[in-house]
Order: C-alpha cells, then sequence, then structure tokens
C-alpha cells in the first residue's frame, strides 16, 4: 500500500515539475446569475491566483447563454470546471470549495 501510494506520489510530482512554466486553459461552464456561479467564479480564481499566478486562462462559460457549447462539450452537470491544458483534460462538477481536492485533481499542486 505504502509503495503504491509513493508511486502515485512520485507521479504527481514529475507532472507538476513538467508543467510548472506552461500556461493552464480552463472553461467553466455556469448556469445564469445565481450565487453558486458567483461563488464558484471566485474560488476558481483565488485557486488559480494562488496557485498558478500569470500562468492560467480562465473563459467563463454561461450555459443559459451558450447552449450549443454546452452540447459540444457535452455538459450534464454544472457548475463544470474543465482544465484544457495541459493534457490530461480534467473535468471538475461543484463549486470549487474543497481547494485541496481541485489542486490536487488538477495536478496544480
Amino acid at each position: 500500500m505504502l509503495k503504491e501510494h509513493t508511486h502515485k506520489t512520485n507521479k504527481l510530482i514529475e507532472i507538476v515539475e513538467k508543467h510548472k512554466h506552461e500556461k493552464y486553459i480552463f472553461h467553466l461552464f455556469i448556469n445564469g446569475t445565481s450565487i453558486l456561479s458567483a461563488r464558484t467564479i471566485q474560488n476558481a480564481l483565488s485557486i488559480f491566483e494562488n496557485h498558478l499566478k500569470d500562468r492560467y486562462e480562465l473563459k467563463v462559460i454561461d450555459a443559459s447563454k451558450e447552449k450549443s457549447y454546452v452540447m459540444k462539450e457535452h455538459i450534464i452537470a454544472m457548475p463544470l470546471l474543465i482544465k484544457k491544458y495541459p493534457l490530461p483534460e480534467v473535468r471538475l462538477v461543484g463549486d470549487l470549495s474543497d481547494t485541496i481536492k481541485v489542486t490536487r485533481d488538477l495536478f496544480i499542486v
């Protein structure tokens, strides 16, 4: 068990090191101007400013206004953050309030 955990940790460190100077591209799908949408945007900006200062691009897409794009991306739940670059693409559903989980899952620790 410890050996498997060490391998996963080493793999995460390798990925982070490989991409530490690259620009990250994110698409955040929200639904209108709700409190949940506002909180999710604020949480995303806080995480990215703290961990990717000047190395990220965030595109916020309002699903109520961009229905064709929502269908193209196969969005079934919101709010949804998609890390487009660097690969692999990662999708996270929710308000992004769990900073530790978000940074770990996006490989930006």
